[in-house]
């Protein structure tokens, strides 16, 4: 799918962390993406995910428009793991065309009985009908640590969207409230290194997003809130800002 996978990604670190045996609290998409297993099998996992507007570092990759996306991904007892997604954006201008597609893959393993350390590759590439407004792609490659409530990951990529090297570094934090709530935070930090070519510096943004998921059944429902900032846009859009978005995640 697009960018926004990322959060995919470490939803199935953490259910990788149940494989190789970590007993991990669920959170909102690891909860539906896998059927229950022994837990020394490997892990096949199929979902769709529905949602008002595909958000990615406090930017609206689709443009403040629905998107449809179909995940794929593999989870081997080693540790490694590997994942597929596409993702469809409907308007009324243009009616239902693709969006983008990312493939990911890494490894995990257990540092101690509360820490897991990962690493991994992403690639995402998007269609001109993207809020990106061209077709562009990128490449980045992760290392990250996760604890029972807080994780965090830097990314690094040589040739972001095009334009330059870039590093991105995030922490996230994740809650359960009872047995049907998951709260769960994100703050995040993007440093190009390179400028413009007038001469002027690109602008280090941040982003945040607060988020609260609730599994019924196959489906899990969530709502986030979440922006960034400066307002001068990296991205070339003005679609950015603070935003409200909901979406369905169903396991197949």
């Amino acid at each position: 799918m697009t960018a926004r996978a990322s959060q995919a990604v470490r939803d199935r670190r953490k259910r990788l962390a149940e494989i190789v045996g970590r007993a991990h609290r669920g959170a909102a998409l690891a909860t539906i993406l896998f059927c229950s297993a022994a837990p020394a099998a490997a892990q096949v996992g199929t979902a769709v995910s529905i949602l008002s507007d595909d958000r990615f570092r406090g930017f609206s990759l689709s443009d403040g428009h629905p998107v449809g996306t179909l995940n794929l991904s593999y989870d081997s007892p080693t540790g490694l793991y590997v994942g597929a997604s596409g993702t469809l954006v409907g308007s009324t201008a243009d009616g239902i065309r693709p969006l983008g597609f990312q493939l990911d893959g890494g490894y995990a393993a257990q540092v101690n009985s509360g820490l897991i350390a990962e690493a991994g590759i992403i690639h995402a590439r998007y269609s001109r009908y993207s809020g990106l407004r061209s077709g562009l792609s990128y490449t980045e490659v992760y290392a990250g640590l996760e604890g029972k409530i807080l994780s965090s990951r830097i990314y690094f990529s040589p040739h972001y969207l095009g334009r330059g090297a870039t590093a991105y570094g995030e922490l996230n934090a994740s809650l359960p409230f009872g047995q049907d709530l998951t709260f769960q935070g994100h703050a995040g930090v993007f440093v190009p290194f390179y400028g413009y070519s007038r001469g002027s510096r690109s602008l280090v943004r941040y982003d945040w997003q607060v988020r609260v998921s609730r599994p019924v059944g196959r489906s899990t429902f969530h709502a986030a809130l979440g922006g960034g900032g400066p307002r001068q846009n990296y991205y070339g859009d003005y679609s950015a800002g603070r935003a409200m978005t909901f979406g369905i995640d169903y396991a197949l």
